[in-house]
């Protein structure tokens, strides 16, 4: 890649996609940009008002939001949905970490359900990865650093007979000992070893015809979550009898068909995933005492079936996107707990059914004005059956079922003062489907009710002094009713209660400059204030009026710099967050104050090697990911790191 190519590859990272514009947007964006093997992060770090709580395992019981709606960690659906390739995520805790090389990124704000055929109630992460094309790439990338960490990938791709078959192979594995150290055994416990492989065959017999067939395997032998003692005077030493562990396998299948018709583009795309966490052993009372170990194991299983038609002529007066979706997710499992004299054993199975009909169509006034209607009818269905079995009484089980329709309208206006300004305003109906807790011995408090929002949103864009300047500004609010909060019930159970009503409003700003030629400058920030304004405690009736909802920071903020000379570059980014509570009851201990995170990236690269030494966290920022209210534990964020990359490219 030349210096020019570096320099344009690297202008922009995501963008937050203008829905009310192209039907399907995306931004090009450069791999090497997301250095870290954890790019979903790394991507969402950049979105203003979006967060991203990690808890320190795989994908598990993190929770992922954007303006106030987030999953929680165990029970709810999923607030924000990801598609790699077409596929849809199935829940926010079975998400694959490791997403291959990217090739575009982009983030939607708000309810996405009658654009995209999975249901998305805060917004949509639309990747797609390295296609196979007619020029063949060949790239490997080695890395070390702090920790004993190691990261190796691999990419092929490129034509197997005459242009017409085409193939990628990709695969990444990776190493890396513990944060913590436990000094009560005197062991790393939170160490990392993670694979993953993707074969792709693409085939086009014709120009309107595109067939592309996708496996890949993940698999990760990690030890312990890194949960600790929100209360240790150090957060990376503990004391536990037992380490732990947490096993993670899957697989995603897929095939997408493509076909060119005289209304449009026809697309098919079929998929299988499966995730398995088995086991989850923890040591769950977080002391040198052996009183409390625990062993989870988790399957899940999704089939889905999505169908599209889109236009795709730019220059006409319509364009759309009309489909049809449906998928079927099967859950189940169990968790061990065991202290001295007691054993519980809870058993379960869940099954999860969807079908909808979806679309959205945009009507060009001239070149000035647009306006965009949208429509999602949805059929849900869930069902579940849940054993309890305790040492010292009787077991406990119950079965129970719901079914629900679910409606989501929107509509837009858009008008282009110039081809590179424009002001816009949305407003869209979204939901969280009802479901379940198959922790919660209680029927009468297992089940939960449906998030309904209703979401609106204006703001402006524009590009300014010949696309060296790109602006973006909004202003949102967001009423939901019935607002999903997870929380103890019936110790030692936990479930999900409705509050009535949450308000959610604030404004954001995304800014992109190329001032002078080889630098580039990207900043985004955001404000959310997310506030409970119907809800009481359900066990002790205290009102958390004007309470902040959990898993939303006050704010967010990112600036990126990079500069660029010839080959040589260097990149410094600072991430920030706002005022995070954790819990409904916003009690000081699940308060995590505002912080601020610094990486450092410096190298050398041209179209054949590059070579770069990074530091994340440079400087040593203490604070936590992710806190659990009921066992008094939080995830504490990676401490400073260091590592060398080495590129090649034949």
């Amino acid at each position: 890649m030349s210096a020019r190519g570096q320099e344009a590859a690297s202008e922009s990272i995501v963008v937050s996609a203008r829905e009310w514009v192209d039907p399907i947007p995306s931004t090009d964006l450069n791999g090497e940009e997301l250095a870290a093997p954890e790019k979903l992060p790394a991507i969402l770090q950049r979105v203003p008002n979006a967060s991203f709580n990690a808890a320190g395992a795989n994908s598990f019981t993190d929770a992922v939001g954007i303006r106030g709606l987030a999953n929680t960690p165990n029970f709810s659906k999923q607030a924000v949905t990801l598609y790699v390739d077409g596929v849809p995520s199935s829940s926010t805790y079975t998400n694959f970490s490791e997403l291959g090389e990217i090739a575009h990124a982009a983030v939607f704000h708000g309810p996405q359900g009658d654009f995209f055929g999975k249901n998305s109630e805060a917004g949509i992460v639309e990747i797609t990865t390295v296609a196979p094309e007619t020029v063949p790439q060949r790239a490997v990338a080695v890395s070390m650093g702090s920790y004993d960490s190691a990261n190796a990938n691999l990419l092929l791709a490129g034509p197997l007979a005459d242009g017409l078959v085409l193939a990628k192979i990709e695969g990444s594995y990776l190493t890396r000992d513990g944060f913590l150290e436990n000094v009560f055994l005197g062991t790393r416990p939170d160490f990392q070893e993670r694979g993953f492989a993707r074969g792709t065959l693409r085939i086009t017999p014709a120009r309107d015809w595109d067939f592309v067939f996708s496996v890949e395997i993940h698999r990760a032998r990690d030890g312990v979550q890194r949960f600790v003692p929100l209360f240790a005077p150090d957060p990376f030493r503990v004391a536990f009898d037992f380490d732990g562990r947490t096993d993670i396998q899957g697989n995603v299948e897929s095939l997408t068909i493509s076909h060119q018709v005289e209304a449009g583009r026809l697309t098919f795309i079929t998929s299988h995933r499966e995730w398995n966490l088995d086991p989850y052993e923890a040591d769950l009372d977080y002391s040198p005492a052996p009183i409390v170990r625990g062993r989870i194991q988790l399957n899940q299983r999704q089939v889905a079936q999505e169908i599209r038609l889109d236009s795709t002529a730019n220059d006409a007066p319509w364009n759309y996107r009309v489909g049809l979706f449906a998928d079927e997710v099967l859950n189940d499992g169990n968790e061990r707990f065991a202290l001295p004299g007691l054993l519980k054993d809870i058993a379960f199975e869940d099954e999860e059914f969807e079908l909808a009909i979806f679309g959205r169509v945009t009507r060009r006034f001239g070149q000035a004005f647009e306006l965009t209607a949208g429509m999602r009818l949805a059929y849900n269905t869930e069902s579940i059956t849940r054993e309890r079995r305790l040492s010292v009484a009787p077991a406990t089980a119950f079965d129970a079922n719901r079914a629900e329709w679910n409606v989501q309208p929107r509509l837009a206006l858009a008008y282009h003062f110039t081809p590179e300004t424009s002001a816009y305003f949305v407003s869209t109906y979204g939901y969280k489907s009802s479901g379940f807790s198959y922790l919660e011995t209680d029927p009468r408090l297992a089940s939960f009710d449906r998030e309904r929002v209703w979401s609106n949103e204006a703001g402006v864009r524009g590009d300014f002094f010949a696309r060296r300047l790109d602006v973006r500004c909004a202003v949102f609010v967001n009423r939901v009713e019935d607002y999903q909060v997870e929380r103890p019930a019936v110790p030692p159970d936990i479930t999900i209660f409705n509050a009535p009503l949450v308000l959610a409003w604030g404004g954001e700003m995304e800014l992109n400059a190329r001032p002078v030629n080889g630098l580039l400058l990207r900043a985004a920030t955001g404000f959310t204030h997310s506030e409970f304004r119907e809800y009481r405690d359900p066990f002790t009736n205290a009102s958390y009026r004007g309470n902040r909802t959990p898993f939303s920071p006050e704010w967010t903020a990112s600036l990126e710099v990079r500069y660029s000379y010839r080959s040589v570059f260097a990149e410094a980014e600072v991430v920030a967050n706002g005022e995070t509570f954790y819990d409904d009851a916003n009690t000081a201990v699940m308060r995590e104050s505002p912080h601020a995170q610094g990486n450092l990236r410096i190298g050398y690269e041209n179209s054949r090697f590059g070579v770069s030494v990074r530091c994340d966290n440079i400087t040593d920022t203490r604070f936590f990911t992710q806190k659990i209210t009921y066992a008094a534990v939080g995830t504490p964020a990676p401490p400073r790191t260091f590592g060398v990359e080495f590129r090649l490219r034949l």
